[in-house]
């Protein structure tokens, strides 16, 4: 199902979804050079404006996502489980994305909070583009980098690996 969220992404009646880890697809996907994406950690308790960068591929808890489908399913938050936190898009492209305090999921009060799920195929495995409901910009790695620690930021829909990810 293209635009809308895959099966495995839904939660059966009553239970959480199971947290999953963001794989970006613009580097290889060997066992230890494959990166994920992760939160920052706030400094202070109650911190927010968290950056997210592309990390190795640890299953940290800062790695791992909880997807919360606001309700009819068409669009959702990433929610960290480590932090709590939701990822904000940025207001324009090459804004970095950052996390901040979760509205509720049935609100739209602030709508660069929630994302839609862009479903697409790459070399025959489904992939994730994130579209921002605010903005209409797409989460990606800053420059499609390889590098550990680089940014994930808003960009206008490009086509490149970089705006493309692997749940895990």
């Amino acid at each position: 199902m293209y635009g809308g969220p895959g099966p495995s992404a839904h939660a059966t009646a009553g239970t959480a979804p199971a947290p999953v880890l963001l794989i970006p697809q613009h580097v290889s996907q060997a066992d230890g050079l494959r990166p994920a994406l992760t939160a920052a950690l706030p400094p202070v308790t109650g911190a927010t404006g968290l950056k997210v960068t592309q990390q190795p591929d640890l299953s940290l808890q800062t790695q791992k996502w909880e997807l919360r489908f606001a309700p009819g399913g068409a669009v959702l938050q990433l929610v960290n489980l480590k932090t709590g936190l939701c990822l904000r898009g940025g207001s324009s492209a090459g804004n970095v994305v950052r996390q901040v305090t979760c509205v509720p999921s049935a609100s739209l009060d602030d709508n660069r909070q929630f994302w839609r799920d862009r479903q697409t195929l790459h070399n025959g495995v489904v992939v994730h583009r994130y579209e921002n409901v605010g903005n209409n910009l797409y989460m990606g790695i800053r420059d499609s980098s390889p590098q550990s620690g680089a940014l994930l930021e808003t960009q206008v829909l490009n086509g490149l690996a970089g705006q493309k990810f692997k749940l895990k």
